[in-house]
């Protein structure tokens, strides 16, 4: 413990070798000479961290956007944290004071506590808790993607390992593990890969028809039965599409009530001709009934229109009225008809005979969430993956505009809210750049939408 009294002097002394970084005023121009010291505000948890002998590393995070810098950030064992720098104008010095041991020895009356000056400062690092770089981690294994065919002469295995992933993303090891536990990729032989988007579509609406054709109950699907027929159904490929049966589990995440782990190896052994598999026997899951519908009304809207209106023998659509396509334009040729883009009541009369409910256009509307738009214009509903949206408020905005005219607030909010910072208001952020108007869509019937308040936007 310090010998200092609050009011009272203490003696200074310069270490020898002590450098300052100050300048005099006639050398303001010239470049600032750099200091060896920075003083670190650590939260307490990170303190008790570095005391106890846990690494602290400081990494470089990504930019979001072509052409920024990246940003430094600080590691720790759970918390990934940006690093803020503050210049301070005013003079910092660090010192070391004598222990009370050492204050304690014989000395002249009246003598005062000592203080040895090691270093200067400029200023000092605070730290901002901030978010994993999930866009490192994508851009990292974008090339070892699931689907790509394979080369037997290349000896490189597929994949990054969990050690150089800690390496290339800003990100603590926790919040790493539960980026890939929980986002589109898979260990393969303890190597990480990306599962596509676009491929764990594929592996979704094949296992939802094998089921169907199969007749398996939805609550209790044979994981090693499942993995058999999908493997089967790629054939050739599924050694690059589904190699394990934690692909299998991870392309289903959406749809499974109770998720199975699968240790990464387990999956391997070869299935027989039978369909059997040393690998989890007769292990089932159950599958959400809600998600599934939700996935068969996708399944139904990613298809061709022509294909889905000859499907369920539906009639050709006719043309909205003109005081609810809001221009009076010509109405399209009846030829062209059948490639138009399905309407919202023929895709719910589709989904209805497909599963034999009774939905409502709300219940539709629901089940596709954001991953769809209701064009309420022409009465089209069509497919939208919110992911490939731009992660900037403004030009989001205005590709949401390009995509259709009017929007209902409460559906633009919630795709505009994500990419707003903490503390802003979607709503007042909003009144901005939109402005309300009321419109009849359905006649007799007026609805409160949003449009762009500036052409420009």
């Amino acid at each position: 413990m310090a010998l200092l009294v609050e009011g009272k002097p203490v003696t200074v002394n310069f270490i020898t070798d002590f450098v300052t970084t100050n300048q005099e005023t006639a050398d303001l121009s010239a470049p600032k000479p750099e200091t060896n010291y920075c003083l670190f505000e650590l939260p307490e948890d990170q303190l008790k961290e570095l005391v106890a002998g846990e690494p602290l590393c400081i990494q470089e995070k990504s930019a979001e956007r072509r052409g920024e810098a990246g940003k430094a950030t600080l590691i720790s064992r759970s918390s990934t944290f940006e690093l803020d720098y503050h210049e301070n104008s005013n003079t910092l010095l660090i010192g070391k004071v004598a222990s009370m041991e050492v204050q304690a020895q014989p000395s002249e009356e009246g003598s005062l506590p000592e203080c040895t000056v090691m270093c200067q400062v400029r200023g000092q690092v605070i730290l901002r808790p901030t978010v994993p770089d999930t866009q490192r981690l994508r851009d990292q294994l974008q090339g070892h993607a699931l689907g790509q065919a394979t080369n037997s002469d290349d000896a490189q295995p597929k994949g990054l390992s969990l050690p150089v992933l800690q390496f290339e993303v800003a990100a603590s090891p926790g919040e790493l593990q539960t980026l890939l536990d929980k986002g589109p990729y898979v260990e393969i032989n303890g190597a990480w890969r990306l599962l596509p988007s676009s491929l764990e579509r594929d592996i979704l609406d094949v296992s939802m028809s094998i089921v169907t054709a199969k007749g398996w109950s939805p609550k209790a699907i044979s994981i090693d039965e499942l993995f058999f027929e999908v493997q089967q159904y790629f054939g050739d490929a599924s050694a690059s599409c589904v190699p394990t049966m934690a692909t299998l589990l991870k392309g289903l995440r959406s749809v499974v009530l109770d998720p199975v782990p699968v240790a990464d190896g387990a999956d391997a052994a070869p299935t027989q001709v039978d369909g059997s598999s040393s690998a989890l026997p007769g292990v089932t899951i159950a599958l959400d009934e809600d998600k599934v519908n939700q996935l068969r009304v996708l399944q139904l809207l990613r298809d061709s229109p022509t294909e889905v209106r000859r499907r369920f023998a539906l009639p050709a659509p006719q043309p909205r009225p003109k005081r609810a396509r809001l221009g009076g334009a010509p109405a399209a040729a009846s030829s062209g008809r059948d490639s138009m883009a399905l309407q919202l009541d023929e895709l719910l009369g589709a989904f209805n005979a497909m599963t034999g409910m009774e939905s409502s256009e709300d219940d539709v509307v629901k089940m596709l969430d954001q991953n769809a738009y209701v064009d309420e214009v022409e009465g089209t509903v069509h497919p939208m993956d919110p992911t490939t949206l731009p992660q900037e408020s403004r030009e989001r905005l205005k590709r949401l505009f390009e995509l259709k005219t009017h929007w209902r607030p409460e559906a633009l909010s919630a795709l505009i809210k994500p990419t707003l910072g903490e503390g802003v208001k979607v709503d007042v952020w909003l009144a901005k750049y939109t402005r309300v108007i009321f419109v009849e869509f359905t006649q007799g019937i007026e609805l409160r939408v949003l449009v762009k308040k500036f052409a420009g936007l």
